[in-house]
């Protein structure tokens, strides 16, 4: 049966649906779609007719809507019936593949309460049918299929309906098929069997496109402590690294590299653009080159490295399945993976979230951060950013999504208006690097599309020092030859004047200025795709009057430009060596770039004395030099070693850096293996509350107490996460068992004093969505606090229950002193049980775990203790006992 598109023929069947008999509408009514809202309440005989294929014996997907909180019970008995329960869908429901045999089975069920087909209309993500409405020419999308279908065959009918299949693989949640099609065949396409989702491919870039001090992050301050990162391993996706070379690479990082993988070009993983070393400086620098002044926050800690950059400057080394990209580094020991890019979704939980969560999921372990995304914008121009700008994947659950806060340089007064034309103050106006509780405006917000609060966590992003790539586009010191100029006219090299070395490269020449061709010194094609925007020489020249010197630039090699402002025009005599710097316009940036020097003198008799270049270079700008920031000297090792970035590309390595800290913490300190849902909640539980931001109260503010989706839960301060001031104590639950549905766990303490804020943090690792649901939040916890006269909190700043986030958290500013007592409750665990890690700081003691407190109710059985510790040593005796271990 070659060249046959496999679809679904439909046939009213009635029967598939279930009336609840129920007049009231309630949240347990609602089946929650991005394509549609499903109210299951509607009486059968008003009910959309459920849809099955043609032959009774073979199987159809179907949603199969529960009676309530689903037990794993009630699902033991549709697989009983031969169904494959498969996606988790609120509420209560799960996607189910079975025959019309097992359908009647299942309909019969007394737990069960509506069962429909599931549609192809359900399968087309809301964004892409409404691009499909205005789209010309092709589009590329993500194609996900459902478990265990045969991705092959998907693809050769996709082909057969004329898509361009880009890449494809298979995985434990389905395969993920990317392709090129055009926009009239994706209707067809959604109704080819097996086939869950699909949505709009948008290519993943890099977040710098638009600080590890005391002040900032707390960071030294561990240091002291003497947690530093030794131990840990931190796994890096990013352009490339350096030279590529591990015995020639960037002494900030030499010694504590275990591997690299090139995934985006064939056994090159260098770093022309730059993104990826300024990263791993970010994480994990030494400083050797500042005498460690630029340092990360684990500068001992060891790296896995993966070169994603391809060459054509895309990130083309991603894997279409994002668990293939953290299993390798996973095997290798790393057990924290940081990605600095991400795809502009504003708020989306697509298939890349998925499968981050998926993968999070099954490697609780391993702490994934994601950088939030550098898409803050003003469009109304009120001088507030606008929210729901949030990145893919950093709108998956259990990732740690990092946006950026202002770094503190108060000697630098660029403005935000300045670097980015934000329209109205007070952003316009504002500068970017003098308020340690001020929010980057680029920073993409919150929430996600379902209303999960995001960013999680927030950390410096402007005008980061960090290390600088030393593989460069173009770089030539004119020392041993000219083998890097395809041109040389009447150039030559000369040792009668240099900047650095011996030599340099001159030319003086008589002639008129039509006369280019033959006193061009033209550079050899150059591909700048992969990186570098700046081109940067040091020169000499002294031109007689009507006589000029020209740098010109050129996409292609035919067309050529100069600039007016800033001038690359020289004329009159500059008797010193001088540094020359042109950032490149985008219409450069492509595989075939040339420039070129040209004198260019007149025909009145005079002639030229002469134009000296020497130490020509084209690199990655990033922010800038350090040297064009007043933080060293052009030319230096300072500003050769390191560079100005920006962006949450940078907050979310030093994020990254300091989990490692929190992670040896735990293991050297503690003695566990920490879950990634406790080093989680512990950078969430110190975090400082930025609000109400540099802008203060008025029109301009757009932080209220934390969390919010501006800054999340606040600003990285590990200090306070690990070693908080005394009279405030740690304490931690690494609850490895979990809950199941209906089951509570309780904690009982004492708080001492009003005088110390109390905080409370519960994150646990959930099971992951599917894409088309509206809604992602799969197990629900909830945890709530009484305090001794029968006061109830509720997490969130909320006054009930969360059943949104996967991170809660009770902030109390000055709790009464007295007996309180914490619960928290398995509300709905349909993929349980649930582990999840609980924080407490405050002024605190007597931490005890009763089987029931306060007026919450009581179960049977208390679950068993697994993984608790009490931190009740306090920071001058830690601070002994590490000093003791290091001595010995």
């Amino acid at each position: 049966m070659q060249g046959l598109i496999r679809i679904k023929t439909f046939l009213s069947v009635s029967a598939s649906v279930k009336s609840a008999g129920v007049a009231k509408k309630s949240e347990d009514d609602q089946i929650h779609l991005k394509a549609q809202n499903i109210d299951t309440s509607i009486s059968e005989d008003k009910a959309e007719a459920g849809l099955m294929r043609t032959a009774p014996e073979e199987p159809d997907y179907y949603i199969v809507q529960f009676k309530g909180a689903v037990s794993e019970e009630w699902k033991d008995k549709i697989k009983g019936a031969q169904g494959k329960v498969l996606n988790y869908i609120p509420n209560n429901a799960f996607i189910v593949k079975m025959n019309k045999g097992t359908l009647n089975k299942v309909l019969s069920l007394p737990e069960v309460k509506w069962v429909g087909s599931y549609k192809p209309t359900y399968k087309i993500s809301p964004q892409l049918s409404e691009k499909i409405s205005s789209a010309t020419g092709t589009i590329t999308i993500t194609v996900k299929t459902f478990q265990n279908e045969n991705v092959e065959s998907i693809v050769s009918q996709a082909k057969l309906l004329g898509g361009e299949v880009l890449a494809s693989s298979s995985g434990e949640l389905g395969g993920i098929i990317r392709i090129r099609i055009n926009p009239s065949a994706v209707s067809s396409l959604s109704l080819i069997f097996g086939i869950e989702w699909v949505e709009e491919y948008i290519p993943p870039k890099l977040m710098n496109d638009i600080a590890t001090g005391s002040t900032v992050m707390n960071i030294s301050n561990v240091w002291t402590a003497g947690l530093t990162g030794t131990g840990q391993t931190v796994a890096i996706a990013d352009t490339g690294l350096d030279v590529g070379i591990i015995g020639s690479i960037h002494s900030d990082l030499a010694g504590r590299i275990i591997t690299t993988y090139a995934l985006g070009r064939a056994s090159d993983w260098s770093d022309q653009n730059g993104h990826g070393t300024h990263v791993a400086g970010s994480v994990l620098g030494n400083g050797a080159n500042s005498a460690n002044q630029y340092r990360g926050p684990a500068y001992t800690s060891n790296l896995i490295f993966q070169s994603v950059m391809d060459a054509t400057g895309g990130l083309g080394g991603l894997p279409a399945d994002l668990n293939n990209l953290f299993s390798t580094p996973y095997t290798g020991g790393a057990r924290i993976h940081t990605n600095s890019w991400g795809a502009a979704v504003n708020g989306a939980y697509d298939t890349s979230a998925q499968q981050a969560d998926q993968f999070a999921w099954n490697n609780k372990d391993m702490l994934i951060l994601f950088a939030a995304g550098n898409e803050g914008v003003d469009n109304n121009s009120d001088g507030v950013i606008d929210l729901d700008s949030l990145s893919s994947p950093g709108t998956a659950k259990n990732v740690l999504t990092v946006g950026a806060s202002e770094n503190y340089r108060p000697t630098i007064t660029y403005t935000y208006g300045y670097f980015f034309g934000y329209p109205a103050s007070p952003i316009s106006t504002d500068s970017m690097a003098n308020n340690v509780n001020g929010m980057a405006a680029f920073s993409s917000r919150g929430p996600t599309d379902d209303g999960r609060i995001k960013p999680d966590i927030v950390a410096p992003g402007t005008f980061i020092a960090s290390t600088r790539s030393q593989k460069w586009a173009f770089d030539d010191n004119l020392e041993t030859s000219t083998v890097k100029w395809s041109t040389l006219g009447s150039w030559a090299r000369t040792t009668s004047s240099a900047h650095g070395g011996s030599y340099s490269i001159t030319d003086s020449s008589a002639g008129n200025y039509s006369d280019t061709s033959t006193n061009c010194l033209t550079s050899n094609t150059i591909d700048l795709r992969m990186g570098g925007d700046t081109i940067r020489f040091w020169h000499r020249y002294a031109f007689a009057t009507n006589d000029r010197g020209r740098l010109y630039f050129s996409p292609n090699g035919s067309t050529w430009y100069y600039y007016t402002s800033p001038s690359s025009t020289f004329t009159g005599t500059q008797s010193t060596w001088t540094e020359a710097i042109f950032p490149l316009n985008s219409i450069f940036i492509t595989s075939s770039f040339q420039f070129r020097f040209c004198v260019e003198p007149t025909n009145d008799g005079s002639v030229a004395d002469g134009w000296y270049i020497d130490d020509v270079r084209i690199y990655g700008g990033g922010w800038g030099r350090m040297s064009e920031v007043s933080l060293a000297t052009s030319g230096d090792n300072t500003d050769e070693k390191y560079i100005m970035m920006g962006g949450t590309s940078m907050a979310t390595p030093l994020t990254a850096g300091a989990a490692a800290l929190v992670r040896q913490f735990y293991t050297d300190n503690q003695g566990i293996t920490p879950s990634a849902a406790l080093l989680k909640a512990t950078i969430i539980n110190g975090a400082t509350d930025m609000n109400p931001g540099q802008y203060g109260i008025g029109s301009g503010q757009e932080m209220n107490a934390r969390p919010n989706n501006v800054e999340g839960w606040g600003r990285v301060n590990i200090m306070n996460s690990i070693f908080p001031t005394a009279p405030r104590v740690l304490r931690y639950d690494n609850y490895t068992t979990g809950l199941s549905t209906g089951n509570y766990r309780y904690y009982q303490f004492t708080v001492n004093s009003s005088a110390e804020p109390l905080r409370a943090t519960l994150v646990w690792t959930d099971y992951p969505s599917t894409p088309s649901a509206s809604r992602n939040l799969v197990n629900d916890l909830d945890m709530s606090l009484q305090n001794s006269a029968a006061t109830t909190y509720y997490p969130n700043g909320l006054s009930t229950a969360d059943t949104t986030n996967n991170v809660e958290g009770i902030d109390i500013e000055s709790p009464a002193a007295g007996a309180y007592c914490l619960a928290i409750y398995g509300r709905s665990v349909p993929n349980g049980p649930q582990p999840y890690a609980l924080v407490v700081s405050g002024n605190i003691s007597t931490f005890t775990f009763p089987s029931s407190c306060g007026t919450i109710p009581s179960i049977p059985s208390r679950p068993p203790i697994t993984g608790m510790m009490l931190l009740l040593l306090p920071v001058a005796w830690l601070l002994l006992r590490r000093f003791a271990l290091k001595l010995a």
